[in-house]
């Protein structure tokens, strides 16, 4: 069978179907990866506020 006979035979119903498909792929594998990399996510929204925590001791320099 041809692909252009497949093509043919395929009813507005199958394309939504497929679509529909296809979406739930894509949606699981997103929140898959999500939960995989939560810590990071974590970490990465900690950022902005990791200078308030420990800011860095500049040595003092005496002037002449």
């Amino acid at each position: 069978m041809r692909l252009s006979e497949l093509v043919s035979n395929l009813t507005p119903t199958t394309y939504s179907q497929l679509a529909l498909l296809i979406f739930l792929g894509v949606f699981i594998a997103i929140a898959w990866r999500h939960r995989r990399l939560t810590t990071a996510h974590t970490e990465a929204a900690a950022l902005p506020l990791a200078d308030d925590a420990a800011p860095l001791a500049r040595p003092e320099v005496p002037h002449e």
